[in-house]
């Protein structure tokens, strides 16, 4: 499971992706400029 107090950051959110017919739930970023960065995933794949 994902610790809250490491994965809080400004402006980010959790969502559902869909890339390649595969389904995860991660928590993004958005960094400016329409670029967004993958912070963790709910499986607990910290990135």
């Amino acid at each position: 499971m994902l610790n809250p107090k490491k994965t809080h950051v400004e402006n980010s959110s959790w969502c559902v992706l869909s890339i390649d017919n595969v389904m995860i739930t991660a928590k993004i970023q958005h960094m400016g400029r329409g670029k967004y960065k993958i912070l963790a995933t709910e499986d607990g794949g910290d990135k």
